[in-house]
C-alpha cells in the first residue's frame, strides 16, 4: 500500500510540471511572436529557454542550500566558543549509606577510603601529574560504593548458621581429608617426615585422589583461582554501568587478586605466621633484658654513691 501511494504522488507531481512546462511554453511562445510570426519557431525557443531557467534556478538553489550547510557548523562552533566548558562534577552517591545504615560505620568507610586513595594514589602519584581532583573523588565513591554493597550483602547473612552450622562444617570436612590423608602417608613412610616432605606428600596424595584445591597446584593455578574469583567479586559489587568498560573490569579484578587478596593469604601461611610469633617473642625477651641491665647498672651506681656511716665516725 504505501509503494502505491509514493508511485501515485510521483505521477501527480509528473502531470503538475508537465501541465506547468506547456504553460511556461505556450506563454513564452506568445511572447516570442511579437518579434517572429512562425510557431514552428518559437516553441523550440520557448521550450530551451525555460529549460536553461530551470537548469540555472536549480544550480542556484543547490549552492545556496550548500552555502547554508557549510555556515551552520560555523554558527554553532562559535556559539560554543562563547560559552564556556564545563567539566562534569562528580556528584556523591548516598545509596551506600542506607545500605550501611549505620552513622559510625558510614563515618569511617568514608574516612577509611579517602586515606586509602590520598595515601596510594593522591600523593603517590597522581598528584604528580595533575593538580585535579575529581578523579580522586569518583575513585573514592567507586571504592565506597563497593563497600557499601558488601555491607549491604553481609547484614543479609544469618551470622549464626555462619559460625556454627556452615563453617564448623567445612572446618571438620577439611580435618577429616587430612586425618585420611596422613594416614596413608604413615602407612608408606614408617619413619618420621619433616614439615616440608610431609607437605609435599599431602599434596601427592590429595592429588592422586582428586581432592586438591585447583589453587594449590602451582602459583600460576593460585592466580587463575584469584582472577575467578575475584571477577565474580566485581561482577556483583561495582555498577553495571562502570563494568561496561573491560580495561576498567580487569584492572579492578586484577589489583584484588594480586594487590590486596594475595598478601593476604601470604599472611595466613603457617611459616609466616611462626616467624612472627618467633620474633616478637625474640623482642620482648631481648627488651626485658635489656631492662634487666639498665636495671642492675642503675642499683650498682646507687651502692657506689652510698658511703657508709662507719667510715665517716672513722674519719
Amino acid at each position: 500500500m504505501p509503494n502505491q501511494v509514493k508511485v501515485k504522488d510521483l505521477l501527480e507531481e509528473g502531470k503538475r510540471r508537465i501541465v506547468f512546462l506547456i504553460i511556461c511554453v505556450v506563454g513564452l511562445s506568445y511572447i516570442l511572436s511579437v518579434t517572429s510570426s512562425s510557431v514552428w519557431v518559437n516553441l523550440p525557443t520557448a521550450a530551451f529557454l525555460v529549460i536553461i531557467l530551470r537548469y540555472i534556478s536549480l544550480d542556484f538553489e543547490m549552492k545556496r542550500k550548500a552555502a547554508a550547510y557549510n555556515n551552520k557548523p560555523c554558527t554553532t562552533s562559535a556559539q560554543s566558543s562563547k560559552k564556556p566548558l564545563e567539566c562534569p562534577k562528580v556528584v556523591a552517591n548516598s545509596e551506600w549509606r542506607a545500605k550501611v545504615n549505620s552513622p559510625i560505620v558510614e563515618d569511617a568507610i568514608d574516612h577509611f577510603t579517602r586515606h586509602l586513595v590520598s595515601e596510594w594514589v593522591t600523593d603517590l602519584w597522581y598528584s604528580r601529574l595533575t593538580p585535579d581532583r575529581e578523579g580522586p573523588e569518583e575513585l573514592v565513591q567507586i571504592i565506597i560504593g563497593v563497600l557499601g554493597e558488601i555491607s549491604g550483602r553481609m547484614r543479609q547473612l544469618n551470622l549464626v548458621d555462619l559460625l556454627i552450622r556452615d563453617l564448623i562444617n567445612l572446618v571438620c570436612s577439611h580435618l577429616e581429608l587430612f586425618r585420611a590423608a596422613l594416614a596413608n602417608i604413615e602407612k608408606q613412610h614408617s619413619s618420621s617426615l619433616t614439615t616440608e616432605c610431609r607437605d609435599t606428600e599431602l599434596k601427592l596424595v590429595l592429588a592422586a585422589e582428586n581432592k586438591l584445591h585447583p589453587a594449590l597446584f602451582s602459583a600460576e593455578a593460585e592466580l587463575k583461582v584469584l582472577q575467578h574469583l575475584m571477577d565474580g567479586l566485581v561482577s556483583v559489587t561495582f555498577k553495571s554501568e562502570d563494568l561496561r568498560c573491560s580495561f576498567f573490569r580487569y584492572t579492578a579484578r586484577e589489583l584484588l587478586a594480586c594487590a590486596v587478596m594475595r598478601p593476604l593469604l601470604n599472611l595466613a601461611s603457617p611459616r609466616f605466621i611462626n616467624a612472627r610469633i618467633e620474633s616478637i617473642v625474640l623482642n620482648k625477651t631481648n627488651v626485658n633484658k635489656e631492662a634487666t641491665a639498665v636495671q642492675e647498672a642503675s642499683h650498682s651506681k646507687e651502692d657506689g654513691q652510698l658511703i657508709p656511716s662507719d667510715f665517716i665516725c672513722k674519719r
